[in-house]
């Protein structure tokens, strides 16, 4: 039962946060820093931020939160291939990924062996 509930987990860390890593990785480390102007705010919505930068002299935009700009210019980090995978987040260290990623593994399986543990001893007071 525990195997399978971590297995699990594993799978939907991999899938869910899988291609935001690594999509974060590309831009750490291949990405080309440049200055977007902000075209919508929504502050309601963890601070979401629609911005329009130009590379290569082509109009592109983006869209995320976390943005780190009081003002209507934000920072914005692009991959000179695709100028369509954009962040105007901070692109950090990897270890900052790691850690977090790491400490949501440990809570979860927590979690998931504490659930375990009560389904398991439930069960052996049925069966008596």
């Amino acid at each position: 039962m525990l195997s399978i509930a971590l297995g699990i987990l594993v799978f939907a860390v991999v899938v869910v946060a899988g291609p935001q890593a690594y999509r974060d990785f590309r831009l750490r480390k291949y990405g080309i820093p440049t200055v977007g102007t902000v075209t919508s705010r929504d502050r309601e919505n963890h601070d979401f931020v629609r911005y329009a930068f130009h590379a290569s002299g082509t109009l592109f935009r983006g869209a995320d939160n976390g943005c780190e700009s009081g003002s209507n210019l934000v920072p914005v980090v692009f991959l000179p291939e695709d100028p369509n995978v954009s962040t105007c987040r901070p692109v950090g260290s990897w270890v900052v990924d790691v850690l977090v990623a790491g400490g949501f593994l440990v809570v979860a399986a927590i979690i998931i062996f504490a659930a375990a543990r009560s389904y398991a001893s439930r069960r052996t007071l049925y069966r008596r």
